[in-house]
């Protein structure tokens, strides 16, 4: 199983951690969850793709996504898919950094 959701608009909350967030037409790629059992098969571009179909729907015109920055191979996956990271944001209580990437195009 793999499940994504997608703000439009990004959170407040999102919205105060980073500029990027507040850029006009911009959604953000807020959770990607994958069973261990189908990782490694492709499975998770499916809602990624499901859900960036909807976001040109509605007139996005680009996508960011934040992950823990100790994370590499989801920073590596989120580069596969066409984002590129534009800086760093510090959530309340973690003990991290995430990486902030954008994708400039939907399509």
């Amino acid at each position: 199983m793999a499940i994504s959701t997608i703000s439009l608009p990004p959170s407040p909350g999102l919205r105060e951690l980073s500029d990027e967030a507040a850029v006009p037409g911009r959604a953000w790629l807020n959770q990607m969850a994958v069973h261990p059992d189908v990782r490694g098969t492709g499975l998770p571009r499916r809602p990624w793709e499901t859900g960036r179909t909807w976001a040109a729907g509605q007139g996005t015109t680009s996508v960011c996504v934040d992950t823990a920055a100790p994370a590499e191979p989801l920073v590596a996956i989120y580069r596969v898919w066409g984002f590129e990271p534009t800086g760093t944001i510090h959530w309340e209580g973690k003990r991290y950094d995430s990486v902030v990437m954008v994708r400039l195009t939907v399509e």
